[in-house]
């Protein structure tokens, strides 16, 4: 959320994919991000759901 709440967290495993499809149970229209290798973030950022 705008705040820095957490909503919901989960790992996923996307090394060597170019293209990653959300579940269902990730809810909302606004997505935030963390790219994490290690303990080193590599990209973060947010995107809209279609």
């Amino acid at each position: 959320m705008d705040n820095g709440t957490i909503v919901f967290e989960k790992e996923y495993n996307v090394e060597n994919k170019a293209e990653f499809k959300l579940l269902k149970e990730v809810e909302g229209e606004v997505i935030r991000y963390a790219y994490i290798k290690g303990k080193k973030v590599l990209d973060k950022g947010i995107f809209r759901r279609d």
